[in-house]
């Protein structure tokens, strides 16, 4: 049965791609214009794996 737990977590290696990914899509995010109303957030970068 765990066996079948380990299908369903992400490669280590595509998951830190994922991240590196985020923080730079959440760093330009940031620094551009588009953020300049956002005030008094919680931005996670983890991969997605908070995602509802």
């Amino acid at each position: 049965m765990a066996h079948a737990a380990n299908h369903s977590v992400p490669e280590r290696g595509k998951f830190q791609r994922a991240v590196a990914a985020g923080w730079a899509s959440a760093a330009l995010f940031l620094a551009s214009d588009l953020s300049s109303f956002v005030g008094g957030i919680d931005l996670p970068v983890d991969g997605g794996l908070t995602a509802v």
